[in-house]
């Protein structure tokens, strides 16, 4: 592979790591060793993490003031009972350990932010999270290539 086809693969992993964390991790699976994956995928996801909590705030006020019809929070719905149960549930805990897989990384940091005023104690437990979701999923493959070889 090339210097610049590395390069470019490189930004996708940490690009799409910071926004669809899932999205990067597959990029870093499949044309990444182990470590160097893990490394960028993890860089990637906590760029996005604090890039959210610190602009998020901005971009939420920019897209109620937009399209405020789409994004007003007067209508009750599914999603938002989804979310009320989850705050009342577990809270920052359970948002954090589901932010990585399933909500995405800035669906819920934004989400942290509105119920959790310190920013700091939201990058650590999305940070935490995040971790042990990459060293989950990263030595998940190391483990599988040493049983199964290619």
């Amino acid at each position: 592979m090339g210097e610049w086809a590395l390069f470019l693969l490189l930004s996708q992993v940490v690009f799409w790591s910071s926004i669809k964390y899932l999205v990067g991790v597959g990029l870093a699976l499949l044309y990444l060793p182990v470590f160097q994956g893990w490394l960028y995928s993890t860089l990637g996801g906590f760029l996005g993490i604090l890039m959210f909590v610190f602009v998020g705030d901005r971009i939420q006020n920019f897209l109620i003031s937009r399209w405020p019809r789409l994004f007003s929070n007067s209508r009750f719905n599914k999603k938002n009972r989804f979310l009320v149960k989850i705050r009342q549930k577990g809270g920052l805990l359970v948002v954090s350990l589901l932010t990585p897989l399933i909500l995405s990384i800035p669906l819920g940091c934004l989400f942290s932010v509105t119920f959790v005023q310190n920013r700091w104690k939201v990058i650590v437990y999305q940070s935490i999270s995040l971790l042990l979701w990459s060293a989950f999923i990263f030595a998940g493959r190391y483990y599988l290539t040493k049983v199964f070889p290619i």
